[in-house]
């Protein structure tokens, strides 16, 4: 994938995810959900990076995606248990 390719990617996925903390903001929760909700969007975050920081040009977000979304609903701390595993296989 070119670098202008990688650019635009990473602009419209800004875009996506401020569209959707946006309609996320919107929506009356309670503390405690709003709570689980950020721990949540930071504790991907840190696995988003620092997968990207294992993996280097072979990281793909598709497939960090994947791994998010077939883990299920899990705690955070086995969530992050498969996204390292993920990154160490390289897949």
């Amino acid at each position: 994938m070119s670098d202008t390719k990688s650019a635009a990617n990473l602009s419209e996925d800004q875009r996506y995810l401020a569209d959707m903390r946006q309609q996320f903001a919107n929506v009356p929760l309670s503390a405690e959900s709003k709570l689980s909700y950020r721990l949540f969007e930071k504790m991907v975050e840190r696995r988003t990076e620092a997968a990207k920081q294992a993996m280097g040009d072979r990281f793909d977000i598709r497939g960090f995606h994947d791994v998010i979304l077939k883990s299920g609903a899990v705690p955070l701390d086995v969530l992050a248990e498969n996204v390292e595993k993920w990154s160490r296989s390289g897949s």
